[in-house]
């Protein structure tokens, strides 16, 4: 099966927390809303880059986003049209947040 490949995108960009692989670019980014009091920032982007995303379902039409460079969990997507904004822990750590909306349907990625 092998490695999955992943690219580097040019200009600045938006990476993995863990493995530092480009994941967005800045100029597909659509908003970003800062919580602080919540702990957490939103991101919305057009479009990610090097993510694995698995295709049964985990809850609710919720799918699991993986780093194509490290493979851990960044977060989830939603194939729903509008997709519920909520913060999620994992392992005891509040993630940041990123939405991609893409031709496909919108997604939630949580990093």
């Amino acid at each position: 099966m092998g490695r999955p490949f992943g690219i580097e995108l040019e200009g600045p960009v938006y990476t993995c927390k863990w493995c530092h692989t480009h994941l967005g670019l800045a100029s597909d980014l659509i908003s970003k809303e800062i919580k602080p009091e919540e702990g957490y920032v939103a991101y919305v982007f057009s479009r990610l880059f090097n993510t694995i995303i698995l295709t049964e379902a985990t809850s609710n039409n919720f799918h699991d986003v993986y780093c194509v460079g490290c493979g851990n969990d960044i977060g989830f997507y939603s194939v729903r049209k509008d997709p519920p904004k909520t913060l999620i822990h994992h392992q005891n750590k509040v993630q940041e947040d990123f939405s991609a909306v893409d031709e496909g349907g919108p997604y939630r990625v949580l990093r």
